[in-house]
């Protein structure tokens, strides 16, 4: 082993994806704006990730390869039955408010909008295999992206529903993203005799029995997790495995939203929230100091 620790990385890719879709921002009366894999700039966010490895580290730690897991697709779209599609009008009347006052012209706007959200999502996965992961990959060593599984969705299962201005905001339900788990599990243990740590981005607890039989062998297991505000008032994203891994590393939302975003790829209009954002997170920590 020596003085250097041969080091690989493991994302769960969706629980990534939904770590930064957490971070919102949004004005009164608009559209919010999420945080999204375009919006990072992933060779600074791996670089202060091997720097947090390194940071009180009598080791150094020598990145060989990145394994970012993600959905190859989403499950296809099916007609709701009609006693299905009467619930998700009711779910959606109970949230908001819908335009058409016929019983049938409302269950054709919802309908209407399911499917769009299941063919959105759709094609969202799609842009970020052909357009986005392939940019990721393109300006990021050690990388490789594994395009496992699928998503399950009820697009009449209503999440979310919101009237904003003209538009609406729907959601239906993401029960389970089948095969991206599994995958990650098998290549940590069948992987574990070529590296001295593994780096498990994510905070299913599903791994645990992985996470245990990598130590078993004599490994180091690492968790890493975005959190949101700041310490002491600190909440993470991804900490169900914190008791499990040898160590847990973190970056704080100050850090992430300072030294981690790819400015120039967000819109002029949201830069001011998330500056906004910056500068109360700042006084807390300048606050915190004085005390």
């Amino acid at each position: 082993m020596g003085d250097y620790l041969k080091t690989v990385v493991f994302i769960d890719g969706e629980n990534l994806y939904y770590n930064l879709k957490s971070f919102e921002f949004r004005q009164e009366y608009e559209k919010p704006f999420h945080l999204l894999p375009q919006y990072v700039n992933w060779t600074k966010f791996f670089d202060a990730l091997l720097h947090k490895l390194n940071e009180g580290s009598d080791f150094k730690h020598v990145l060989q390869r990145i394994y970012w897991y993600v959905v190859d697709r989403v499950s296809p779209y099916r007609e709701p039955s009609p006693e299905k599609l009467k619930r998700a009008v009711q779910e959606c009347k109970k949230k908001g408010k819908l335009t058409s006052l016929d019983v049938a012209d409302e269950e054709e706007e919802v309908k209407h909008l399911a499917k769009k959200w299941h063919d959105d999502l759709a094609e969202t996965i799609r842009q970020r295999r052909d357009a986005l992961h392939t940019a990721i990959q393109t300006h990021t060593d050690f990388l490789q992206f594994r395009y496992v599984g699928k998503l399950a969705l009820d697009p009449f299962k209503v999440r979310r529903f919101e009237s904003v201005e003209s538009s609406y905001l729907y959601e239906g339900a993401i029960h389970s993203e089948k095969g991206i788990d599994v995958a990650l599990a098998v290549d940590m243990v069948t992987l574990a005799s070529d590296y001295d740590v593994a780096v498990l981005v994510s905070g299913d607890a599903d791994f645990v029995p992985a996470v245990l039989e990598v130590k078993r062998r004599l490994k180091w297991v690492y968790q890493f997790s975005l959190a949101k505000g700041i310490p002491p008032r600190i909440y993470y994203l991804s900490a169900d495995l914190k008791t499990y891994v040898d160590r847990f590393i973190y970056v704080d939302e100050l850090e992430f939203l300072r030294d981690l975003l790819a400015y120039d790829r967000i819109h002029e209009d949201v830069k001011p929230l998330i500056k906004a954002r910056r500068k109360e997170l700042f006084k807390r920590t300048d606050t915190n100091n004085h005390h």
